[in-house]
Parts: structure tokens; sequence; C-alpha cells
């Protein structure tokens, strides 16, 4: 009994080890704020582990860069999929943004405010940033927060404007209430103008005979 245990506790401490040996992961990276001024730059170091506690800084003309080197069980490699995503804490919109990733599994993507869709540029709080590796095969792939990004937009430039796409879909009930059918006017009026061009055909003969002088015979 005790073997048992023992050899079915060593198989689930081997199926875990070996799980997460299978998985993507990042070295070596960084987020880097390039500036026109050089004294307004910045850097700091990714950790997988743990995200940044305080937000990156980004100026309407500023650049951020994001360098890291992808692993794969510990081996650098280039992933199938490595994106840095920026989302909106409130309305969970999110833009992807692919890092260019060389065969040593180094990547690097760079994101001004001009790359950002309208609808992050009018978020209220700090977007969050995420990084993604995935490929295909069994490594489990990875999705992790890197660090807060804080939008410092062009105090002199016009608010950027954003109307919502018309969307097809269920529309509310409508209550509609139809005129009745109209009417038929009584059968005394009916008969009434009947009769009137009933009686107005005879007199409409007299007169064509009389203009065309021939003889209008009437038989009883």
């Amino acid at each position: 009994m005790r073997v048992t245990q023992f050899f079915t506790t060593a198989l689930l401490v081997a199926a875990g080890v070996a799980e997460a040996a299978s998985s993507w992961t990042f070295d070596d990276a960084s987020v880097s704020v390039v500036s026109k001024k050089a004294s307004d730059g910045s850097k700091a170091k990714l950790n997988v582990q743990k995200p940044l506690s305080k937000p990156v800084a980004l100026g309407a003309s500023d650049t951020i860069k994001v360098i890291l080197t992808a692993k794969e069980n510990g081996v650098a490699k280039r992933p199938h999929q490595t994106f840095l995503i920026l989302k909106d804490v409130d309305t969970g919109l999110e833009a992807p943004f692919p890092l260019t990733v060389k065969d040593t599994g180094k990547g690097v993507v760079q994101v001004t405010q001009k790359d950002l869709p309208v609808q992050l540029l009018q978020a209220t709080k700090p977007l969050q940033a995420f990084v993604v590796l995935a490929s295909f095969g069994s490594s489990q792939g990875l999705d992790v927060p890197l660090f807060d990004l804080e939008l410092h937009l062009d105090p002199n430039a016009a608010v950027p404007a954003y109307e919502k796409p018309l969307r097809y879909g269920k529309q509310p009930e409508i209550h509609h209430i139809f005129r009745a059918d109209p009417k038929n006017p009584p059968k005394v009026i009916s008969l009434f103008f009947a009769l009137a061009v009933a009686a107005a055909v005879p007199a409409l003969f007299v007169v064509v005979s009389g203009r065309s002088g021939t003889q209008l015979v009437i038989w009883y």
C-alpha cells in the first residue's frame, strides 16, 4: 500500500515537473521610453513573475520599446506568436502589437501614441501591458502582465473623437396601433349615385345622336 502511494506521488510530482518545464517564458526583458529630450527617457527591467510597481509614462512624442528573449523549456527560440497587448481596464478593449522576433528568440516592438486606437487614447486609467508567447506543440503559452502604461496626451492637440459603429442586432419591441379598416358608405347613398349614373346614360345617347345627325331608335 505504501509502495503504491509512493509510486502515485512520484508520478504526480514527475508530471508536474514535466508540465512546468514544458512552457514558454522570457528573459533579458526591458521596457524603455525614448523621448526627444534625452533627460525624459527611462528604462526598467521586466520580470516574468511580477509586473512593474510604477506605471510607464508615454508622452505624445515618446516611443516605448520592449525587448525580450523568448525561451521554450529554457532554450531561446522563436515562438509562432509574440504580442505586446495593451488593454483598457474599463472597457476591456485590447490592441495587439506583434514583436519582431529572430531565430535566437530576441524580440522587439516599438509603440507610439499614433499607433494606438482612438478608444485607447480616451482611456481614463493607465493601460495594462501584457506579453503573449505561444506556439504549436505541447508547451504551455505565456500570458502575463508587464506594466501599466500612463498616457500623457498633448494638451494643445484636439481631443480624439470616436463614434461607436452601427451594429445590427436585436432592437426593442415596437408596439403599433393600426387604423381600423375603412367602412363602406351607407347603401342609400350608393343606390342614389347608381340611379344618377343610370339616368344620365339616355341623355348622353341623345346628345351624341344629335351631333352626328343620326336618329336614335329606342326599342321597348
